[in-house]
């Protein structure tokens, strides 16, 4: 799955979480979300729910111009992007 940003992330997570709740038996299959970044850290439930969170460095590096612009000084400071360092 395919997912930037907090709702999109969240959606999706809630759509895995239903699918686990459904069908207890399908055990380490390996679910992720690519592109997995600006996303809310402190309300993701990527841990609990074991998905991983993947997302490339490139991304990275050519969101960099965009992040304050569009997210805020505040949210760029708290780290929303995976990856940074």
């Amino acid at each position: 799955m395919h997912a930037i940003g907090d709702r999109a992330n969240r959606e999706v997570l809630n759509i895995y979480e239903a699918a686990f709740q459904e069908h207890p038996d399908k055990k380490n299959l390996r679910w992720r979300i690519e592109h997995a970044q600006h996303i809310d850290q402190r309300t993701s439930t990527f841990g609990l729910l074991g998905v991983i969170a993947s997302m490339q460095g490139i991304h990275c590096t050519s969101d960099a111009p965009y992040v304050i612009a569009r997210l805020g000084s505040k949210r760029a400071e708290e780290g929303v992007m995976f990856g940074r360092s």
